[in-house]
């Protein structure tokens, strides 16, 4: 599974999606792949400055980029993480963090 996150208002609930959401895809046994953005303009629009907050650099399922704008990144983001895909994945899917599975359904 893919996953992106990018934040330019540094939203804490965003990364608390995130958490949750890693959490459960770790149970369910599942690879997750995140792509973090963080950008370089933030500070000229009045957002905080951006530090990657939920990837590490040291983690092969991790990817974590620096962009110049804050528009049209998500669809982009994606297709870098299928690019990045190891050779013996044979599906993906990529899901937004912000979803949760009712497993009781």
């Amino acid at each position: 599974v893919i996953t992106i996150i990018f934040n330019p208002v540094k939203f804490k609930s965003r990364y608390e999606h995130y958490q949750n959401f890693a959490a459960h895809m770790n149970q369910s046994g599942v690879q997750l792949i995140t792509v973090e953005c963080i950008f370089e303009s933030t500070t000229r629009f009045g957002l905080p400055p951006q530090t990657f907050e939920v990837t590490r650099a040291d983690n092969r399922y991790h990817v974590q980029l620096v962009a110049p704008c804050i528009l049209w990144m998500k669809e982009n983001l994606i297709n870098i993480a299928v690019q990045r895909l190891p050779p013996q994945f044979e599906y993906v899917a990529w899901i937004d963090a912000d979803i949760e599975f009712d497993v009781g359904a």
